[in-house]
């Protein structure tokens, strides 16, 4: 049965475009390649939590095939969830707004490119989705400009925050302000406040952490959204050269279907969307892909880099009361290293190191000799991990594997992924800070941590004003396409230092409008 609108995944973005398009009385179809959990009894999951298993069955590492190209690691499997809810039932919740230079990138510092919409344009979809996602905090210096406050007020600093980093910080010349977070400080939107349960990722009993199902209920509450769970969408294909008549689907049951709408939403992801692009037909046999004239679906792959320190110190920090930071720093989010390295957005925690149970089960200890263990030995580890842009490099991509097929007889994606000098003095520039700060902190010992965020997909079907140089335009819709949308991080021209969560949610909200009127 053809529907309004389809749409291919059911992360945040997926999610939050459901619900605008139900509530708006629109037939909506979700179609998720993974299961729908069965999360009547969350403590279920919060035990296996304790117990050091994975509550999420399908975060794993060999579920879904690829190739990588890569001096970092990158585990596509555990970065990211295939199931109704998406990644969000796995996210920290970190929500911080990108800045409003980060739109003018190229005019401002010659570096990168620019977004075909301003900071401004976007920013009263943030105040939208800062609502809609529930996100606590409290202005901070040097953090983006707002035209109205945080919905939820800041969670409190953290013992660690407040006494053994906050002085840190200020010796050094940095600010520490609340963190924004996606995570209940008082109820708010039938979800309770946190508990502090110190499970939020991987998950929360008792939902107080913002998931993708808040929305998806909340859709399917209308009567207007059906979600149809572990439907594999292999390809689109079209009715005419500028529409897509159906999406082509692997049900539960192992048989090829089609779902049928006047409209395509892809909220897919940075990988999942650019390969269900390259593996459906473009209108002409020479037409790599679909909505690809440009030659750029799956490139310009950038990631957030995640680089710092960590150590041990002294003094017991409080560890593992909360596993989210409560703190940040936009001092050095600046923009005055530009072209030669990024902006560093601080986040310190006392998260860090093993848990008693970690201890209990890896320790080989029973009894008193156990206890004393854990006593002499838990609660001294801190990191200091700083949050980076990578520049845009077509050469960066996925791509279709030529050797490789999955379990569907479709080639596997191909990430390639090539760091450049600017990545590299940009990670060495944090670790150099993590490392200042610890030292401020009196830690005994001291390790640099570098590292990518996977699940940080950005850039590959990114968007502008000209079909030659984008895949689609500043409303999500495909250039060569009149009837398929994206709604994701892969329409980022450039990252930003801050996590790409809400950008994500403004740029779908603003794709909603944009459908509930022209539908």
């Amino acid at each position: 049965m053809s529907v309004d609108v389809c749409i291919i995944g059911s992360g945040e973005a997926g999610g939050l475009v459901a619900s605008e398009l139900a509530r708006a009385g629109k037939s909506v179809v979700l179609l998720e390649s993974g299961p729908r959990f069965d999360l009547s009894d969350p403590f279920d999951r919060y035990e296996l939590v304790l117990r050091g298993r994975n509550p999420w069955p399908w975060l794993e590492h060999d579920r879904d095939e690829y190739e990588t190209k890569s001096e970092m690691p990158l585990s596509l499997n555990t970065s990211r969830i295939k199931a109704v809810g998406g990644t969000t039932l796995s996210w920290n919740a970190y929500a911080p707004r990108p800045k409003p230079e980060d739109f003018k990138m190229f005019s401002l510092f010659g570096w990168g490119v620019d977004w075909p919409l301003t900071y401004d344009e976007l920013e009263p979809y943030f105040v939208r989705a800062e609502a809609e996602l529930g996100v606590a905090g409290a202005p901070a210096p040097g953090d983006p400009n707002r035209s109205a406050p945080y919905p939820l007020r800041p969670h409190p600093f953290s013992y660690a925050d407040q006494e053994i980093f906050k002085p840190a910080f200020e010796n050094l010349g940095l600010e520490l302000g609340a963190n924004p977070i996606a995570i209940n400080s008082e109820d708010h939107s039938e979800r309770p406040t946190c508990q502090g349960f110190g499970t939020c990722h991987p998950m929360c009993p008792i939902d107080a952490k913002y998931t993708s199902l808040a929305h998806i209920e909340r859709a399917e509450a209308t009567g207007n959204l059906k979600v149809k769970a572990n439907s594999h969408v292999r390809r689109f294909r079209l009715g005419s050269k500028r529409n897509v008549a159906y999406a082509e689907f692997v049900n539960a049951s192992g048989e090829l279907e089609r779902q049928e709408a006047n409209y395509f939403v892809i909220a897919a992801g940075g990988v999942e969307t650019p390969r269900l692009l390259l593996l459906s037909d473009g209108p002409t046999q020479q037409a790599k892909g679909l909505g690809n004239s440009s030659g750029l679906v799956g490139r310009n792959f950038i990631l957030n880099t995640l680089s710092g320190a960590r150590g041990s110190l002294p003094i017991r920090t409080g560890s593992h009361r909360l596993s989210f930071g409560t703190s940040i720093s936009w001092t050095l989010y600046d923009h005055s290293n530009l072209p030669e390295m990024g902006n560093l957005l601080i986040f310190p925690s006392d998260f860090q190191g093993p848990t008693p149970a970690d201890m209990a089960v890896s320790s080989g200890l029973w009894g008193q000799e156990l206890k004393s263990h854990v006593k002499e030995t838990f609660g001294h580890n801190v990191k200091i991990l700083c949050e980076s842009e990578m520049v845009p490099n077509p050469e960066n991509r996925v791509r279709l594997s030529a050797r490789q097929k999955d379990k569907y007889g479709d080639a596997i994606p191909v990430l390639e992924l090539h760091l450049s000098q600017f990545e590299h003095a940009t990670m060495d520039r944090a670790v150099e800070l993590g490392y200042q700060i610890l030292d401020q902190v009196k830690a005994v010992k001291k390790w640099p941590s570098r590292s990518v965020m996977l699940s940080h997909a950005m850039g590959t079907t990114r968007m502008g004003d000209d079909p030659k140089t984008s895949v689609c335009d500043g409303w999500g819709r495909c250039h060569d396409l009149d009837n398929l949308y994206v709604a994701s991080s892969s329409l980022f021209p450039t990252s930003g230092a801050a996590h790409p969560a809400m950008g994500i949610a403004a740029l779908t909200l603003r794709t909603a409008d944009f459908l509930t009127r022209n539908i």
